[in-house]
């Protein structure tokens, strides 16, 4: 017994050795790769070859949740949906490759992971522009090819209701709109102390805020209508939905690890890498800063695309969580009650609600306009229409978890992850911010080099038990 112990132990530290080299050889690439920025492609395969190792080595087969996961990649690839262009974003990727969905047939699922959240499926969708499209393709290359993801949505200026809006919208234009959401009132909103919080003038050339920055704000939303129809056509919904700028990364083994604990078929969760929180005195109200990501659970989803029927006479008026959106859509507390009819969702209400809003009609918008920031919108909707569970006993419209990161006063956990420096050495490498194409990549290979490193110590605890 001892001797095949001993002969384990042996076999093991030798695996661990050769992935060792493997990432300390991924990472002597990472420089050559920021000088040169050449070898996108065969680093990528690179750097998910030694993923895979990684996990493989040991000669693990396929656990239980391996198996489900392939099961259920299969019965959603089953029938082929009929899409448009109405539920079709600019990029797509499946599993870190260039993926249509009118052409290609969906590939098969690696099935390579020993995790203990192995049967989770996450998709994502990233709000990005034309103008920068290496920042998608990165995400599609470092942490979307993580065995655990599906579906990476990468949205632009085309998907806009006003794809010329960039082009469009002069900077008077876009500086009287902020102006006019400061200053002009709402009468009877609770929430309208939000409108106060809108960049100023100087904020915007400080930062260097141009009329494309504005036009992206309704891509948020214009994303999630998408999306929605996009899950309305097809078979199976993810276990769950990011939503996150195009410079965020994310470090997936503790995310998803994380996000495993939290699973659950009858409960919606929401929580973000970056959870805001304004004074209760100010508004109560709280929102996922976009750059860290929102991470909504299947309940959630589900909750985001059903169809609404506020009509009495209609039978489909069951639930609870229904009557509670037309009690909102009731209080039109953001204006949202005229982009709604029967039958529509709340994403599908998101989409329209933005796109009855063109910035550069801003004169011509009735009581309460669209004076909401991206990430506001997602914090609205998540928080007054309950897609999470309430997370506060004290702030009635808290339903976003900040267990990742919260800021408040100062950021704490995910919230301090601004750039590749403080990503680095992060004790929380949940989510990172300004991530520039490179950086994630290197990230993803630091990520390698740490699954060998719990690897070797999970072996070696198993060896002397």
């Amino acid at each position: 017994m001892m001797k095949r112990l001993r002969i384990q132990h042996i076999v093991a530290a030798a695996v661990i050795a050769v992935m060792v080299m493997r990432s300390l050889f991924l990472l002597s690439n990472v420089s050559r790769l920021q000088q040169s920025g050449e070898g996108w492609s065969d680093f990528e395969m690179m750097v998910r070859q030694s993923m895979v190792t990684t996990i493989t080595a040991a000669g693990d087969a396929p656990n239980k949740g391996d198996q489900e996961r392939i099961e259920r990649q299969a019965r959603s690839s089953s029938s082929r949906p009929q899409h448009d262009n109405s539920s079709l974003t600019s990029y797509m990727w499946y599993q870190g490759k260039p993926y249509n969905p009118l052409q290609d047939e969906i590939p098969s699922q690696s099935s390579s992971s020993s995790s203990s959240s192995s049967s989770l499926i996450i998709d994502a969708v990233s709000i990005g522009t034309k103008f920068a499209p290496l920042q998608m393709e990165a995400q599609a290359k470092s942490w979307a090819s993580h065995w655990s993801m599906r579906y990476l949505f990468g949205t632009t200026e085309h998907d806009d209701a006003d794809p010329t809006c960039h082009e469009s919208l002069t900077e008077d234009q876009y500086h009287k709109f902020f102006h006019k959401c400061l200053i002009k009132q709402y009468n009877g909103s609770r929430i309208k102390g939000i409108r106060r919080q809108m960049p100023t003038l100087t904020f915007m050339l400080k930062y260097n805020k141009t009329k494309g920055w504005v036009c992206a704000q309704q891509r948020f939303a214009h994303a999630i209508g998408k999306v929605g129809r996009f899950y309305r056509r097809e078979a199976s919904l993810p276990d769950y939905l990011f939503v996150q700028d195009d410079d965020t990364w994310f470090g997936m083994d503790p995310l998803t690890s994380f996000l495993a604990t939290k699973q659950s078929r009858s409960k919606p969760f929401v929580t973000a890498g970056c959870h805001v929180e304004w004074p209760f005195h100010i508004v109560n109200f709280s929102f996922p800063f976009g750059g860290f990501g929102l991470m909504l659970n299947r309940v959630a989803i589900e909750r985001l695309i059903k169809p609404i029927y506020c009509n009495n006479s209609h039978t489909a008026m069951t639930d609870a969580h229904t009557e509670l959106v037309c009690f909102r859509l009731h209080e039109n507390l953001a204006g949202e009650r005229m982009a709604f009819t029967d039958g529509m969702s709340i994403s599908d209400v998101m989409d329209r609600h933005a796109a009855m809003h063109p910035y550069r009609n801003y004169d011509d918008w009735g009581d309460p306009g669209y004076c909401m920031l991206g990430d506001w919108i997602l914090g609205y909707y998540t928080n007054y229409y309950e897609l999470g569970s309430r997370e506060n006993d004290v702030l009635d419209y808290v339903h976003i978890d900040k267990s990742l990161g919260y800021t408040y006063k100062k950021p704490l956990g995910s919230c301090q992850n601004h750039g590749p420096t403080q990503c680095r050495k992060s004790e929380s490498p949940y989510a990172c911010h300004r991530m520039k194409p490179k950086d994630m990549v290197a990230m993803t290979a630091v990520d390698a080099q740490k699954a060998s490193s719990r690897l070797l110590l999970n072996n070696s605890t198993q060896t002397r038990e």
